[in-house]
């Protein structure tokens, strides 16, 4: 009894401490600070104009006060959900999904405990500017995007902005939106992002605004660079693989993530040499020209040093893996690619060609549909705690191969399906000695605790795998802790408790 006291005295201090560093942190992202001069153009970008939109989509819904679905039949196929963050899903645009997404992304990266308290305020809903009666907010579009931070909402037409916003919107613009703080100062509206005019023309014009056309999936693109629209720290690892490789490509600039001057003259050199347009713009042709199209990153040799390390800097700031840029295709960097192939649902090469390569600098997921077949065996009681065992079992198309599923995707699903108070615990079930029901054949077992509700019933799992079908396949795998609040862990952690003590 006296080593439980003291366990539960040490979750406590633990977590005590975790509130209040939560708190701190929060209340710095939280502090107003004053908007800089000159947001009406950020960068080349400027807001969107809706003459612009509705050339392209008409009228999206009538024109009320309300939210209201999409009326629009050009605009309706391209809306899509996604999952953007690890806590929530974003409904808009497929392309500007994508590009928030991008976005969050590279803030997880740079600023963790930011990206902790970033809330979402919603995306696509299609009604009239508040208080007008002739004009669509870009909302209704799904082509803008409001933010809170740690649920709290930016005063508009104060000419400040929450220091957690001033950190997000050069990752924003990087992606091509504009930020509302740029608005005029009765209209100022920093918690809010929209596509800017001119990413919208450049999206139009390459195909990106129209997606996948509706399959599910996600066209992969190439990202556009220049030493115009490089400014945002998340672009830094892609200048980095490109100046990689231009070095590859007999190019001498210093790699250091900045497209500045030196990159841009070294771009327009390559560009003259290779027959393309000379505008220090990178993009689909640029990229593929300086990779190479017959070129493949391999245990087998044949890519250039240059090239190698254009791959790892995308693995190392990128995609998070802790290997070294040397030019050398060694076991960490085989290791490091087949981990990225497989978060994004492609086969376990090893190799980078071209397409590969495209998909890691955009962060692209391979589109492929699945199959979830979930299987829920009886509950096991233990006292007031009901533990309830999922087996679920993630197939592509006719394919056998079955891949790991993210707890925090399930979580939130099993939070809409099921009455109950529902904490995850997150199960890897490789054989059948690993948990409950597995079958060794990469089945992955979900143990969720009930502290409230009706148990699990096969009818409950039936509504699950239609719940998971139309959910878009940007799932992340190999999560082997679920990204939950504070609270979620103190009450997981009170459960788990309870068991034990049940139990002993």
């Amino acid at each position: 009894m006296k080593v439980l006291v003291g366990v539960l005295l040490l979750v406590l201090a633990v977590t005590c401490e975790e509130t209040r560093s939560l708190r701190q942190s929060l209340a710095y992202f939280q502090e107003l600070v004053d908007l800089p001069s000159g947001l009406s153009n950020q960068g080349g970008k400027t807001y969107l104009r809706q003459s612009s939109v509705r050339d392209v989509f008409g009228a999206p819904c009538p024109l009320t006060q309300e939210c209201s679905s999409i009326s629009s039949a050009t605009l309706e196929p391209l809306i899509k959900t996604k999952y953007v963050h690890d806590d929530y899903r974003a409904n808009g645009v497929e392309a500007a999904v994508d590009a928030l997404k991008r976005a969050l992304d590279g803030v997880k990266l740079d600023h963790p405990d930011l990206y902790n308290v970033i809330g979402y305020s919603g995306m696509l809903c299609c009604r009239a500017v508040r208080g007008s009666s002739s004009s669509y907010s870009n909302h209704a579009f799904g082509m803008a995007v409001d933010f809170n931070i740690g649920g709290t909402l930016d005063p508009r037409a104060d000419a400040k902005a929450q220091r957690g916003l001033h950190i997000l919107a050069p990752y924003m613009q990087d992606e091509g939106f504009f930020w509302a703080a740029g608005y005029s100062a009765a209209y100022e509206d920093a918690m809010h992002f929209e596509i800017a005019e001119e990413t919208f023309q450049q999206w139009k014009q390459d195909g990106t605004l129209y997606g996948s056309g509706g399959t599910g999936g996600t066209t992969c693109t190439w990202p556009v660079v220049s030493q115009s629209s490089s400014s945002g720290q998340g672009a830094l690892s892609n200048v980095r693989a490109l100046q990689h490789l231009l070095n590859g490509n007999g190019q001498s600039v210093t790699v250091d993530g900045l497209f500045g001057s030196g990159t841009d003259a070294a771009v327009k050199v390559f560009q003259n040499a290779n027959g393309l347009t000379v505008d220090g713009i990178v993009g689909a042709a640029t990229w593929s020209a300086l990779y190479g199209s017959t070129t493949v990153v391999s245990s087998s040799g044949g890519a250039s040093a240059d090239t190698v390390r254009a791959v790892q800097s995308l693995l190392v700031y990128t995609h998070g893996k802790s290997i070294a840029v040397d030019g050398a295709y060694g076991p960490n960097t085989q290791t490091a690619i087949n981990e990225f192939q497989a978060a994004y649902f492609y086969t376990e090469t090893g190799e980078v060609d071209l397409s590969q390569f495209q998909a890691m600098l955009n962060s692209c997921y391979n589109s492929l549909d699945f199959d979830p077949i979930v299987v829920g065996p009886d509950p096991i009681d233990v006292g007031p705690v009901t533990i309830t065992f999922l087996n679920m079992e993630i197939c592509l198309d006719a394919d056998a191969t079955c891949l790991d599923f993210d707890a925090s995707v399930l979580e939130p699903i099993l939070q809409d399906q099921y009455s109950g108070d529902v904490f995850m615990e997150f199960q890897d079930c490789t054989s059948s000695a690993s948990c409950p029901s597995a079958s060794g054949d990469g089945n992955e077992v979900y143990a969720f605790a009930q502290l409230s509700g009706d148990p699990w019933t096969a009818q409950d799992s039936l509504a699950l795998e239609e719940s998971i079908s139309d959910i878009p396949l940007v799932f992340s795998v190999n999560v082997f802790a679920s990204a939950a609040s504070l609270l979620h862990t103190t009450w997981v952690t009170f459960a788990l408790l309870l068991l034990f003590v049940t139990l002993t």
